[in-house]
């Protein structure tokens, strides 16, 4: 296929990306930064694949002649795939919207339950749940640290006023994360999406039209992938009926199918704030590696770190709303 124009979409952490008009139609191109491993990429189209080969509405890649979907060449790497029209929305979503996210998902873990050997627990699975207060209290050092370093060189941003104020009230929030990881009973793995975020899904209305960017075929916590998108920061932080969001995606979670572990969605708002709690993504790329799209990262890390102060404030609620939906 010739390239007839190319565009970049200024959208994904992972992967440089473009719309590429041709003479065969239009396509979308990943580029993988330095020291991807390609081989874990491709895995990971092969997932989609199999996804799509179940009925579940992904990204249609192109194989290329070496029966790979990356292909190399002088350093650079690739991928191409079928442009699907659909739109990304983040915030806004209403109930049909949300419902529609939980009950894709709930298909997509139905048919990846025995993929693989998914029902083996993974070693992801222990490292999370061998998170360490202490350690995320190092990763807050090394933040604090390069931060001071900052503002000693440049005199300090608002960014940097805000960051400092927030991570002292991590450190003070974290003194809640043992008794909540002590608190989860023994949960499923299996392989997941690993990335189903709004970012991933496009929507034609309130129908998701396409699931994208699955990451490596790995076993993980369903009730990890399932709090994750059901408690999204996106939505937590930006709305006040962030309660009733959440349960329209566990709704719709329930209502794609039986086999459903009831403990993995029982747990899935605990799991969802472990996560939150532990993660200083976005803030440790600010001072310590600057992602691609850094300026996406910031907004993420402080509504991620809004999710924190109001999950933790409202969990009861939260477990409340699990058990009435799970009855």
């Amino acid at each position: 296929m010739a390239p007839l124009t190319i565009a970049r979409i200024p959208r994904g952490q992972g992967t440089v990306n473009y719309r590429v008009e041709t003479n065969m139609g239009r396509f979308f191109v990943k580029s993988y930064l330095p020291g991807a491993d390609l081989a874990a990429e491709n895995a990971a189209i092969a997932l989609s694949e199999r996804a799509r080969q179940t009925g579940i509405a992904t990204a249609h890649p192109v194989r290329f002649a070496s029966g790979c979907y990356v292909a190399q060449d002088a350093g650079n790497a690739i991928s191409v795939w079928h442009w699907i029209e659909g739109e990304v929305r983040t915030k806004a979503l209403g109930s049909a919207a949300l419902h529609e996210i939980g009950y894709v998902l709930g298909r997509l873990h139905t048919a990846l339950r025995g993929y693989s050997n998914s029902l083996a627990t993974a070693n992801k699975t222990h490292r999370f749940l061998a998170t360490s207060e202490a350690s995320v209290r190092a990763q807050i050092d090394s933040i604090e640290n390069a931060l001071q370093a900052e503002v000693h060189q440049t005199g300090g941003t608002v960014f940097d006023i805000t960051a400092a104020r927030a991570l002292v009230e991590r450190r003070v929030q974290l003194r809640q994360l043992p008794r909540i990881m002590k608190s989860l009973p023994a949960l499923s793995s299996q392989v997941v999406h690993g990335d189903y975020t709004t970012l991933n899904l496009l929507f034609e209305g309130d129908r998701v039209c396409a699931v994208l960017d699955f990451r490596p075929p790995e076993p993980f916590l369903v009730s990890w992938e399932l709090g994750r998108i059901a408690f999204n920061p996106d939505l937590i932080a930006t709305s006040d009926d962030w309660l009733k969001q959440a349960q329209a995606v566990i709704e719709g979670y329930l209502d794609a199918g039986d086999g459903l572990a009831r403990e993995d969605i029982l747990f899935c708002g605990r799991v969802a704030l472990i996560q939150l709690l532990k993660s200083l993504y976005g803030i440790k790329q600010h001072y310590l590696a600057p992602a691609l799209l850094q300026d996406d990262l910031d907004v993420f890390w402080a509504e991620r770190h809004v999710s924190v102060s109001r999950m933790l404030a409202q969990l009861d609620e939260v477990d409340s709303m699990l058990v009435s939906v799970t009855k």
